[in-house]
């Protein structure tokens, strides 16, 4: 008796379906896995001053006088207007999930106009501080968050500030925080968390600063590398 040719390759079908239903979960099993990781940050400290520079070295000392004025193309002054100016800004970045996070970069911008767009995209006009860094392989520092835990990071600089955009400091000013990271474990699937706020300084003669960790008796106290914790003040 002979077997027509399609019931023979129906029934190689159906084999073939029922080897690949039982066989599928062993094959997803040696799959990576897609991890993603739930990254927060928050501005909770900045403070802006002017740093002394001591007149007497060489180098350090900035000339206001009409002679030194800064002049266009066209010979027109401009005014010598660019302030030196310091700053610190700490940052609290949260690794909300059950994974490892291996963070890659931190962004910071402040400034008196500051808004996220489509995509993410940040439009500062006038910024007093844009300040990016790339950690990933950065000496002396460890970048792998544990899961469900915060840290303190903090950034500083010394920059040149406009008039413009210093004299913001003293109204209420926008902070933009950003970090990029990605699960340590399984698939590196990238995540990018922000904070956009806006922000109201105290001024203390020639500084300003925005507050919203230390309380009186406490103090910050500074490591190796980008980590900052908080210390009690000795009476």
């Amino acid at each position: 008796m002979k077997r027509s040719p399609i019931i023979i390759v129906a029934g190689c079908l159906i084999a073939l379906v029922l080897g690949s239903a039982l066989a599928y979960p062993l094959l997803v099993s040696e799959l990576p896995v897609t991890r993603k990781v739930d990254l927060g940050v928050d501005v909770v400290y900045a403070h802006f001053g002017r740093p002394n520079l001591d007149a007497n070295i060489s180098g350090l000392w900035r000339n206001n006088s009409l002679s030194n004025e800064v002049v266009d193309v066209n010979g027109e002054r401009l005014g010598f207007d660019v302030n030196v100016v310091s700053y610190l800004i700490v940052l609290n970045i949260t690794n909300h999930s059950y994974d490892e996070a291996y963070i890659t970069s931190f962004e910071l911008i402040v400034g008196p106009q500051i808004s996220v767009g489509e995509g993410e995209s940040v439009e500062a006009g006038n910024a007093i501080v844009n300040d990016y860094r790339s950690v990933q392989y950065y000496p002396g520092w460890g970048n792998i968050w544990g899961a469900n835990t915060s840290r303190l990071i903090f950034l500083s600089g010394v920059i040149g500030v406009h008039d413009i955009s210093y004299s913001s400091l003293n109204n209420s000013i926008y902070t933009f925080a950003r970090v990029d990271g990605q699960a340590w474990s399984g698939e590196k699937a990238q995540y990018a968390g922000y904070d956009l706020k806006q922000v109201k300084l105290q001024t203390f003669e020639d500084a300003y600063l925005y507050n919203n960790m230390l309380n009186e008796d406490q103090m910050l106290v500074f490591y190796n590398g980008l980590d900052v914790s908080i210390g009690t003040r000795q009476p």
